[in-house]
């Protein structure tokens, strides 16, 4: 499985961010190591998780998802998603 990262920016004021934390969420195996930066571990490529995860923001919001390369490195992120990311890259 691929470790995809994903990034956003909801640009409507006041906008509601459950409706996308729960999609994210809805993947098996996730951290979120920043505030709007997440991984996931998905069988599905960059685009696929970028069409579902669409389906939750609105047209003048941006997204983001790459595939998370093999190198890696962290500055003041939880003990956890360190964890996390040594488990999976």
């Amino acid at each position: 499985m691929a470790v995809m990262m994903i990034s956003y920016d909801l640009s409507k004021p006041g906008r509601n961010y459950e409706g996308l934390y729960a999609a994210i969420k809805s993947y098996r195996n996730w951290a979120h190591p920043v505030e709007s930066v997440w991984l996931i571990e998905t069988p599905n490529n960059a685009a696929q998780v970028r069409d579902h995860l669409a389906q939750y923001m609105d047209a003048n919001d941006a997204l983001v998802v790459l595939m998370a390369a093999r190198e890696w490195a962290t500055k003041g992120v939880t003990t956890d998603v360190v964890t996390w990311l040594q488990g999976r890259m």
